[in-house]
Parts: structure tokens; sequence; C-alpha cells
């Protein structure tokens, strides 16, 4: 399992190394992006679910013959719950997910939506009343923390290669909607090699202007996140909507905004 996560993250990262800078080619390559790293982040969460399998069941008797869909229609059924949960249809997207899965029973698919069912368990939770923030790297003074305004949470760290590409791109999301009272906060539990002078350099060298913060990691248990760059989207008391920083796309904003 360990290895499939650090293949995971050196194939991205290589291709983070070796793509051109240009806002161009970030339009036209940014959904290619999002197929191969949902692709990816499926097979981990196959291999995590076989393997969890194989710890508590009984292999069955005979071979299961469902297929497991392909590479799109996945895909296809990941965008389908997103759009569902932004526009408040929870018990639908759940009734769905339960379909999905009933369908795919005894295929990878059954481990690809995984992450897509712990995501779905935290939309619907009033947002929390301790916000267990241990430091401030910037911008404390403009935020509102009442969980009334529409805000973007960014969970992440320094050393994630996964995190450091997509923060930037958090922050043309910012840049894009803070007219229309989007607030974005970066949560960091400083974990492994990062350190609170990483971070704050990467804050720079990336001129990140949205809130920063440290938290204590109560904050990424009550979300759920078990794996960074994780977001999550609240408003009017409660989270609505949880999931990767790449299917934070205008289309889905456009419901909230």
């Amino acid at each position: 399992m360990r290895r499939a996560r650090w293949m995971v993250m050196a194939i991205l990262t290589l291709g983070a190394i070796a793509a051109p800078t240009s806002s161009s080619f970030a339009q036209k390559t940014c959904e290619e992006l999002e197929k191969e790293l949902a692709e990816l982040t499926m097979r981990v969460e196959a291999l995590e679910g076989r393997r969890e399998t194989a710890k508590t069941t009984t292999p069955p008797a005979r071979p299961q013959t469902t297929a497991a869909p392909g590479r799109e229609e996945a895909l296809a059924f990941y965008r389908k719950i997103d759009g569902l949960v932004a526009t408040g249809n929870i018990n639908q997207a759940k009734r769905e997910l339960a379909g999905y899965n009933e369908k795919h029973a005894g295929t990878e698919a059954a481990g690809w939506t995984r992450a897509l069912t712990r995501e779905l368990e935290v939309v619907g939770k009033p947002v929390p009343e301790d916000w267990s923030i241990e430091k401030w790297f910037q911008g404390e003074s403009d935020l509102a923390l009442d969980g009334q305004r529409s805000t973007l949470l960014i969970f992440w760290e320094s050393w994630c290669p996964h995190c450091r590409h997509e923060m930037p791109n958090m922050q043309k999301v910012y840049d894009d909607y803070k007219d229309f009272g989007l607030q974005v906060l970066g949560l960091t539990r400083i974990t492994r090699s990062a350190t609170e002078e990483s971070v704050q350099t990467f804050i720079d060298e990336n001129s990140i202007t949205f809130p920063i913060a440290k938290e204590t990691g109560e904050l990424a248990t009550y979300f759920n996140v078990k794996g960074i760059p994780a977001v999550a989207f609240v408003r009017n008391g409660k989270i609505v909507w949880r999931g990767h920083p790449l299917r934070v796309t205008d289309e889905l904003l456009g419901i909230w905004f």
C-alpha cells in the first residue's frame, strides 16, 4: 500500500516538474490532469479496499462476474454526485452512491468510491464550534469563522507535492470569487518534514494571499480528511460539500455563486 501511494506521488510530481507553467497550458490540460489524478486515486482506493477485504472476509465461493465501469463512467459518476451535493440533494446522492456500490459489488469500483463515501458522511454536519486554530500565518482579521459565510477550507501540508501543485490553483479560485463573497482558508497541521518556516516560505514564494492557519488535527478529523489535499465548502452553518481540489470547478462554484 505504501508503494502504491508513493507511485501516485511520484507520477504526479514528475508530471508537475515536466509541465510548462503557462496559463494556456494549464487551461488545456486541466481536464487531463483531473482524469489522471482521479484514476490514480481510484486505483489506490481499490488497493486499500482489496487489502481490507482480504483481512476481514472469506473469499467468495465463485468469482464475481459483474464488470467494473470504465474510467469515463466512473468520473461521470463523481461529477454527478458533486452536482447533487452542491444543489442540496444529499439524500439522492447517497441513494445513487448506494446503488452504484451495489451494482458494482465485487469489482474494483467498490474500492473507487471509498473516498466519495467518506466525503458524503460529513455533508450536512454543522460547522464546528471550536476551530482549533493554534497559529495564524496570515489573514486572521480577514476571515469570519462563524460558519455562515461561504468558505472553502483547504487541508494541505508544505511537504505534499499534490498540495504544492493545488494551492496556487486555490489562489486563483480565491481571486476569482472573493468579490462574490467567497472566503478561503488553508489549514495545515505541520506534519512530517513540514515546519513553520517551510509553510511561510511556500506562502511567500507562491504569493498566497488568502488566510493560512495551523490547526490541531481536530478539524481534519471532524471533516473526515484521510488524505491531502482535501477541501470542504461550508455555508449557512453547515458542511455542504467535501472533495478534492481538482473537483472545485467553475461549474461547481457557479451553483453556489
